[in-house]
């Protein structure tokens, strides 16, 4: 009967194992599978980052058990180290082994676990700075011991360098030996330091930049002997040049080589150097511009030839553009190529229809001159064009400075201000330099004032010719009525009444190829970037260099810098229109991006793309106000009308709609507004406001009023009156009839200062804003 048993059994297996193998496999597969863990994700993660699915040259891929959980003892593969983790995979500390030192015990009961050290945290810290743990290619990890205290002897595996350090891992000037010149011997007692020199500092300061010490890719890293002194042949690995430099570790002119052409002979004794030309101050400007040395990232590096004079074709690598440029470095209209689209011929001579080149000042330009008139309105210049204000198409020079054409090419404006000092007639001038001459012109009729051009050293005794950019300093701001003029890295304070010049060096600051002062503060411009800096020392306090086209222009869905919260909070591109919901959320437009802000919340502005939130919008508004629930905004000659309620808006059914059938009016407009429960609406075009009843159908106007103002860009009800934006500024009114029958346009407010809490240094100055409004 056994026998009988167990023969069923097998036969029954045996069935089942050859005529169902699929609806088995289907019943395995139906299952349902549990969630990844943590260390599956952490281990499928590293193993899938790159395109073809393979894990990263040298990361470090956990080990998971058949639970999902890590193991209790973890190992590099790489490096040969070993450690134990807890349950969260985080290394415990004291366990780490080296290669050749065994296994850690990692079945041992957990003992209370001493903090990391110093050591610890920074060699950690490198290899867990990606998201799958893998330490960044080619970066320093220091070599702790046992204790988690820094061994005395240092290695960077990538370049063959070794050093002593001291007890903090700072290294011990004099030490550091390059490969195959052997170990430093770290075990002798420590001497009495040097400090350490220029070039040490020049070369360590390039080295440990970034938080986990490796050197920034592409930097320049000086060599320097075993004096610490500066060696005198110089090379760039990422480029390939060599040059000679002097005791200061400055280039000496004439010296470079570029890749293949053989080794500067910097031993000949010294000849007396010519100065440097304006292209190599350009371009060594831009290579030193930061403290380590390196070229700021993305920057145009202008290329000259062996006699120093720019080379007529130059292209930039970040952006593959090229262009031609005269003998003074200034980019010839109409010549620019993009990528792949071949270089341009600077062989060919200018042709006549120079002037009737576009430029496009959201391409990466550099500004020849940059200065604003009395009215706030600035004025950019490049080559023979010009723009005026923040937005908007360029136009040629001669249209309004007739005279500069008739005595100069158009593309040689070195440097351009105006000083416009109250109460002083002679200071209402706009002058422009150009070569060795100035000219002058009357501010609001653009003519020449007579006697005009004349030498720059007549007019400004002691400034150089040839200048690079110039900017006013009223007292205040400098001790008395100052220009600053620029000139490579040479300033002259000039004093306007005294006609006395203070001459300095400011090496910390890029080479300004144009300069502004605006909203109080001080900018110096360096290809399509600017630094701001104080105007009577140079100081550089904040996170700089900017991008200008994020702050001082207005360009189509530009959006590099990636906290778009801090470029619109800061940027001086005036408002196109302000409204508030009923939730009591202030909305401030402009171009692709909205500003919102709730009332009663300490969370301040934040930027959103308008697409994301107003669909059919998408971007430029032209005037918004709020009535009725809705949020009703005006872009062109179409009205759109939103029901505001929640996180999200919805387009009423049937908008758009013609605005002159809506409101009976025609457009466009600049801007529009109800003040708090009033059906009044309140809509400004040009210098004149317009009432209409919204209440009465059809719509249509009941009063005009004439305003102070040639055009205005936005208007708002907050608690404390009303707010109309011109330009950078916003002036304050208690009611729209104060506003209607005034005469005198009263005292400024900085919109990105005093409303968005911006000051271009991360100072957060905080005003609320509630948006209902006051009885008219």
């Amino acid at each position: 009967m056994k026998l009988l048993s167990q023969t069923l059994c097998l036969a029954l297996a045996l069935a089942l194992s050859h005529a169902a193998p699929q609806n088995l496999e289907v019943m395995v597969k139906d299952r349902p599978e549990r969630p990844k863990t943590h260390c599956e994700q952490h281990r499928d993660g590293d193993q899938t980052t790159s395109p073809s699915g393979q894990p990263i040259m040298g990361a470090f891929v956990p080990q998971c058990d058949e639970q999902g959980l890590y193991r209790a003892s973890q190992c590099h593969g790489s490096t040969g180290h070993c450690w134990c983790v807890d349950s969260r995979g985080q290394e415990r500390a004291g366990t780490r082994k080296g290669p050749g030192t065994g296994q850690p015990k990692c079945d041992e009961p957990d003992r209370p676990e001493r903090p990391k050290t110093h050591c610890e945290q920074h060699r950690d810290g490198v290899q867990t700075t990606s998201p799958s743990g893998q330490p960044i290619v080619g970066a320093f990890v220091p070599q702790c011991d046992e204790q988690g205290l820094y061994r005395a002897s240092q290695c960077h595996g990538s370049t063959g360098h070794c050093w002593c350090v001291d007890s903090r891992g700072q290294e011990r000037a004099g030490t550091r030996k390059g490969p195959g010149t052997g170990q430093p011997k770290c075990d002798e007692p420590d001497r009495p330091e040097r400090p350490k020199t220029h070039c040490e500092q020049h070369r360590d300061g390039v080295q440990t930049t970034s938080p986990s010490g490796q050197p920034i890719v592409g930097a320049f890293v000086p060599q320097c002997d075993e004096q610490g002194l500066y060696r005198a042949s110089q090379c760039h690995g990422s480029t390939g040049h060599c040059w000679c430099v002097d005791s200061r570790g400055q280039e000496r002119a004439g010296t470079r080589k570029g890749p293949g052409p053989g080794r500067p002979k910097c031993d000949e004794p010294d000849r007396p150097e010519r100065p440097k030309t304006h292209c190599e101050q350009h371009r060594d400007g831009v290579q030193t511009t930061s403290p380590s040395g390196q070229p700021i990232m993305g920057a145009f590096v202008p290329q000259c030839d062996e006699q120093g004079l720019y080379r007529a074709s130059q292209c930039h690598g970040s952006t593959g553009h090229c262009w031609c440029v005269d003998s003074r470095g200034q980019e010839r209209a109409g010549t620019r190529k993009g990528p792949g689209t071949g270089r341009p011929k600077c062989d060919e001579p200018a042709g006549p229809d120079h002037h009737g080149a576009q430029l496009d000042r959201c391409e990466e330009i550099e500004f020849d001159a940059i200065a604003p008139d009395a009215k706030r309105i600035t004025y950019f210049f490049k080559g023979d064009h010009m723009w005026s204000g923040f937005h908007g198409p360029s136009e040629l020079i001669n249209g309004s400075y007739k005279e500069l054409d008739d005595h100069h090419h158009l593309g040689h404006i070195d440097a351009a201000f105006c000083l416009h000092q109250p109460n002083d007639e002679d200071h209402l001038h706009t002058y422009f330099f150009l070569d060795n001459k100035v000219f002058s012109y009357h501010e609001h009729s653009h003519s020449l004032v007579e006697g005009f051009p004349k030498d720059i050293s007549e007019v400004f005794p002691g400034v150089p010719d040839h200048l690079d950019a110039a900017v006013e300093c009223p007292k205040g701001d400098c001790l008395r009525d100052s220009v600053i003029f620029f000139k490579g890295h040479d300033v002259f304070h000039f004093d306007t009444h005294t006609k006395k010049v203070k001459a300095s060096q400011w090496d910390h600051l890029p080479n300004c190829t144009s300069a502004l002062r605006w909203l109080d503060h001080y900018y110096c411009f360096h290809g399509h970037q600017f630094t701001r800096f104080h105007p009577w020392s140079g100081t550089v306090t904040g996170k700089y260099p900017k991008d200008a086209r994020d702050f001082f222009m207005k360009c189509p869905n530009f959006s590099r810098l990636s906290d778009h919260t801090e470029r619109e909070r800061c940027s001086h591109v005036p408002l196109d229109a302000m409204t508030s919901d009923d939730l009591e959320k202030a909305l401030a437009f402009r171009g692709d991006y909205y500003l919102q802000k709730t009332e009663g919340s300490n969370d301040g502005w934040h930027a959103f793309p308008i697409a994301h939130t107003f669909k059919d919008l998408q971007s430029d508004v032209t005037a918004a106000f709020s009535y009725a629930g809705h949020l009703h905004f005006i872009k062109e000659e179409q009205m759109f009308v939103y029901k505001s309620g929640g996180e999200q808006y919805q387009l009423v059914e049937g908008f758009p709609k013609p605005l002159k059938d809506e409101l009976g009016i025609e457009g466009p407009l600049d801007a529009a507004f109800v003040c708090g429960e009033h059906s009044i609406l309140h809509v400004i075009k040009g210098n004149q406001m317009f009432d209409i009843e919204l209440t009465t159908t059809p719509r249509g106007v009941v009063m005009e009023s004439r305003l102070p103002f040639p055009k205005v860009d936005a208007a708002v009800c907050s608690p404390d009156g009303l707010r109309v934006f011109v330009g950078a500024d916003y002036f304050q009114y208690e009611t729209p009839m104060l506003l209607a029958n005034s005469k005198i346009v009263p005292e400024p407010h900085k919109t990105s200062l005093e409303m968005f809490g911006c000051g271009h240094n991360g100072t957060n100055v905080s005003q609320s804003l509630t948006m209902h409004g006051p009885n008219p």
